[in-house]
Formats: C-alpha cells, structure tokens, sequence
C-alpha cells in the first residue's frame, strides 16, 4: 500500500505530527477546494473548503466514493453530461493535466484544474482536483465588457452626433434654396447641385463606415484563410486604385516579388490595403509617390504601405489605431474622415492573426507595416 498522505500527496510520510498539523492546517485554509482520488477511485483526502463548494453532506463523503460525490454534484451542473464525461477522460488518460471553467445552475462559475500524481519511479498513485470559485471574477469581467459596451455606444452616438449635422443641414438648406426659386438660377444652381451631391457623399462615407465598423466588430464566423499569390494581389488591387491615384496626380509603385504567398482572407487583404491605400492618397503630398512593398520574415510576410505627406506628430502615434480618433493636422489641412479607417484595419489584420504598426515623421510622411502569416 501507498504510504500515507502529505498534504494529499501519497507516497511522501511527515516527519513528526507537528509538521502534519501544519500542512492539514494549511490546506484547509486554502481558498482552493481540494480533492484527492486514488488510483482505485477511493477519496484519499479533501479539504473542508471542497466540501462547501459543493455542499457535499459528511455522510456521503465519509464513505470515501468518488462515483458517490460526483453522482451528488451533477444534479448542480448546467451542464452534468459533459462535466461527467470530462472526468471519465481525465481518469482514462493519466498523465493528461486540465484546466475547464464550470457553470453551475445556482449562477456560480467554478475554475477547476486537475493533475495526476506519480511517484519517483512513475508508480500511478491518483489524481489531484482543484476547485476555486470565480463567480465574482467573472461577473467582474462581464461588468467590465458592459462597461466598454456603454462607452463605446456613447462614443458612436457622440460621433455621429458632431459628423451628422453638417451634411444633413447643408443639403436641407441648398435643397430648399433650389425649391424657393433657385432653380431658375442658371449661374448658382450647378453650385448648389454640386455641394448637395458631395455632402451626400460625406454622408453615405459616414454610414459605410459605421456598418462596416460593426462587421468588423461583430467578427461573423472564424476567419477561413486562403493561400493567396501576394503579388498577383497587388498588381491586380493597383490596377484598380490607378484612376483615384490619377486624380490626385499621385503614382502608385509597387515592390513585390514573386513567389510570397500569404495565409488570409482575400476580402480582409482587400480592405486592409485599400483603407492604407486611401489613406496614402488622403494624407499624401499632389504628384508624390506612394510605395507598397512586401518581403518575407521568416513564418511572416511583412507588408509596408508608404506615403510622403503631412505625417503624424509623436504624441498622436499612439492614438492613430484608435476608433474616432483624428489627428489634428488633418483637422488643420481639411482633410475628411471620421476616424474609423485604422481602427478597422488593426482589428482585421488581429482578427487574421497578423499585426500592425506605424513610423511617421511630420510633414515628411507615413509607412504602415503589417505582417501576416507566411503560407509556404
């Protein structure tokens, strides 16, 4: 037989009673329940905490029968099945450790972590069960999240509140010019036909941003990456944005090299470079050149957009992946946005496993290097 237990570990003899009293002393002042099965299925020790987790009657836990106790438990479980079915695991596979979260239907949650116990020599002596209850860290977290919920539905009401107006009231009020008599007109009403259609413009870039904000934020479904030929993409993508670099006569250079293969959505690609694209065009400098460029990096493609433009203070660098947020040289050069651009690319080059990061140097211009998964 099993030499007694120390602190619940078999195999292991204390050396005099006070040293035994110490640590059963110890391990029920732990905030952890703590039970202990043999290798037969018997309860070789527990702690009291354990038995008040679960209110396990003294009787039934002095007939030393883990079927009996875990029998008891189950009628507490949301979910008795998998509980049961997870332990039956555990004890067929002995050297597995495990850590679950456990709902229970009086609206507690349990942390459970389990490990087995080998002697020196790998003789299987049983299995030791911990039991914490987290039920306050857990409504903590969910406070939390409401929290950030609340904060930013008022940071989107806030937003739209300030961006809204203005269009909204500039087509009202040269629409209702046009009604009064302004259509007859002839010199001004091209004018005001021309101001209603861009502030309808504003308009719509507003609402295809906030939806767009919250598919991204929704994130429907698991990412499913595909194995996508990185320069075959940008050429193809660059084809596209050609007529909106013309108009601002600005030129589109790429340096891709063939053969860089890439593991992600081709939609999330699509939107994550046509957001640093856009930007490129927005915050960068008629006739200049902006670069997109991509290189390996061992298990990662790093992918680099540049510009050369107003660029980004110091103090505002760390703020330029926030949602709303909008730097004060754009508001200086009236240059539009609602600050919802990088916000989403940060969040689905995250979401496609990869990361982001920006160098900038005022009035000198901006690079966005993003790195993905290499898919070889």
């Amino acid at each position: 037989m099993p030499a007694p237990l120390l602190f619940g570990i078999p195999g292991r003899r204390p050396r005099d009673r006070s040293l035994g009293r110490l640590l059963d002393g110890a391990r029920d002042t732990s905030p952890d329940g703590v039970l202990i099965v043999d290798a037969d299925g018997r309860i070789a020790s527990f702690n009291r905490r354990f038995v008040r987790l679960w209110g396990i009657p003294r009787r039934l836990i002095a007939e030393k029968s883990d079927r009996k106790a875990l029998q008891y438990v189950l009628d507490k479980l949301v979910d008795p099945q998998g509980f049961r079915a997870r332990v039956q695991y555990l004890y067929k596979n002995r050297r597995e450790r495990s850590r679950e979260e456990i709902a229970l239907r009086d609206g507690r949650t349990f942390e459970r972590h389990s490990a087995p116990i080998f002697s020196a020599t790998g003789e299987y002596f049983g299995r030791v069960w911990y039991f914490r209850d987290i039920t306050e860290r857990i409504e903590s977290e969910a406070r939390r999240r409401e929290s950030e919920r609340l904060k930013r539905h008022q940071e989107l009401l806030a937003s739209v509140s300030h961006d809204l107006p203005t269009p909204l009231t500039a087509i009202e009020g040269f629409t209702e010019t046009l009604l009064n008599g302004a259509l007859n007109d002839a010199r001004n009403r091209t004018r005001f036909l021309k101001t209603i259609f861009n502030q309808s413009r504003r308009l719509r870039s507003l609402v295809d941003g906030l939806l767009e904000m919250s598919q991204v934020e929704a994130g429907s479904g698991r990412p499913q990456p595909v194995r996508l030929d990185l320069s075959r993409f940008a050429r193809d993508f660059a084809a596209g944005m050609q007529p909106i670099f013309r108009r601002k006569r600005m030129r589109l250079r790429l340096s891709v090299p063939a053969g860089i293969f890439v593991a992600v959505e081709e939609s999330t690609l699509s939107r994550v470079v046509g957001n640093l694209l856009d930007n490129a065009v927005k915050y960068g400098f008629p006739g200049s050149t902006v670069r997109l460029s991509a290189a390996r990096d061992g298990r990662r493609v790093r992918v680099t957009v540049s510009d050369r433009g107003i660029g980004i203070a110091p103090k505002e660098l760390g703020k330029v992946f926030e949602r709303f947020h909008r730097s004060e040289a754009a508001r200086r050069h009236g240059i539009a946005g609602h600050g919802l651009g990088l916000y989403m690319v940060k969040k689905l080059i995250e979401r496609a496993g990869g990361r982001i990061r920006v160098e900038s140097r005022e009035g000198k211009g901006s690079s966005f290097i993003f790195a993905l998964p290499h898919a070889g």
